[in-house]
C-alpha cells in the first residue's frame, strides 16, 4: 500500500511570492517553505511536486504522490507536453529525481478539497 504524500504550491497574486507544502497522509512528515520568490502557480505546484518526489524516493517502500494540480501531474506522467520553459526545468528536477527512487512512484490528481497539502497551507495561512 506504501505512502501517501500529498503537495500544493500557490501565490497570492498570481504571479506573486510563491510557497509549497508537503504532507503525509499519517501526518509524519510536514514541510511547507514560503517566501520562494516571485513566481506563478503553476510555479509553486511544481515546487511542491519536486519536494514530494525528494521526499518519496528517501521512503522505504511505494510512495503515492497526490496533488490537484492537473497540469503538473499531467505533464510529470509525460501525458501533457510542457511548453513553457520556466516550468521545464521543474520537470526535468523532477524526472531526474524520480529516477534514482529504488521503490515506485505513483501519482494521482486529486480534488482540492481533499489535498491535505492544501489544507495545511490554508491552516497556516489562518494563523498568520
Amino acid at each position: 500500500m506504501g505512502m501517501k504524500l500529498y503537495f500544493d504550491g500557490g501565490c497570492s497574486p498570481n504571479p506573486g511570492m510563491m510557497e509549497a507544502a508537503i504532507i503525509s497522509d499519517c501526518g509524519g512528515v510536514k514541510l511547507h517553505l514560503d517566501k520562494l520568490g516571485h513566481g506563478t502557480n503553476n510555479e509553486a505546484e511544481w515546487i511542491g511536486m519536486v519536494m514530494a518526489v525528494t521526499t518519496a524516493v528517501d521512503q522505504n517502500g511505494p510512495v503515492t504522490i497526490l496533488g490537484d494540480s492537473k497540469l503538473v501531474i499531467s505533464q510529470a506522467e509525460g501525458k501533457w507536453k510542457c511548453n513553457h520553459d520556466h516550468l521545464r526545468k521543474y520537470l526535468e528536477e523532477y524526472k531526474k529525481i524520480a529516477a534514482t527512487a529504488k521503490h515506485p512512484i505513483t501519482l494521482q490528481h486529486v480534488k482540492r478539497d481533499l489535498n491535505l497539502a492544501g489544507i495545511y497551507i490554508e491552516q497556516i495561512q489562518n494563523d498568520r
